[in-house]
């Protein structure tokens, strides 16, 4: 696990290679968190050398 930009993250190796975030600045990551239009943005624009995004909410918790 590490954290970067007060993002906690970890890899994931379940249907390939990810990365999860999880928590930010110690608290469970929260849609609020997310900005909505710039989340849209990277989810349907391919950006060169940036991994592909994806958003997952499960028993509200936002990965």
């Amino acid at each position: 696990m590490g954290t970067i930009y007060n993002l906690e993250y970890d890899y994931s190796t379940e249907n390939g290679q990810s990365i999860v975030f999880s928590k930010k600045d110690n608290k469970k990551l929260t849609a609020d968190d997310l900005n909505a239009v710039q989340l849209k943005m990277i989810q349907s624009n391919r950006i060169p050398h940036m991994l592909p995004m994806s958003l997952e909410h499960i028993d509200l918790v936002t990965k």
